[in-house]
């Protein structure tokens, strides 16, 4: 059986190969994320599903209005990546004239990297989009 101060022993001896271990590996997974890992960038935003202000600072929700907002975020989730709407977003937000290629953003390119998220218990959705352009994923996204 081996105790803890043979272990110690051995870490005290190789104290230089560990380190010098240990900083290649920083060093190599440095360069690998500077040169070789392309940058993404993602636009984010959340939505609130209910009444657009309250009439009077008495009024309040009631339990049925809640529970209707609740049930329309999965509907309205799926509106949103509704192919008729994304295309709109890309023709509203000009993304296609933002593009460094010949290659035209679609619905397909779009979709892949888009997330519509109902937060549960909650009226909230969060959109997302990712791309490798940070004012295309901008614009997209405050277009939808």
């Amino acid at each position: 059986m081996v105790n803890i101060t043979e272990y110690l022993g051995e870490i005290k001896k190789n104290w230089k190969i560990i380190i010098m271990v240990v900083l290649s590996l920083i060093l190599i997974s440095g360069l690998y994320t500077t040169f070789f890992m392309k940058q993404e960038y993602e636009a984010s935003v959340k939505v609130f599903i209910g009444k657009q202000k309250f009439q009077s600072t008495t009024e309040n929700y009631n339990n049925e209005e809640i529970s209707l907002y609740q049930r329309l975020i999965t509907t309205y989730s799926e509106v949103i990546k509704s192919k008729k709407l994304i295309n709109k977003s890309i023709n509203d937000s000009n993304v296609n004239n933002l593009s460094n290629t010949d290659e035209k953003i679609t619905y397909d390119s779009v979709i892949s990297n888009f997330t519509v998220n109902p937060i549960t218990n909650t009226q909230i959705i969060e959109v997302k989009y990712k791309s490798l352009n940070p004012q295309q994923s901008y614009d997209l996204i405050y277009s939808t």
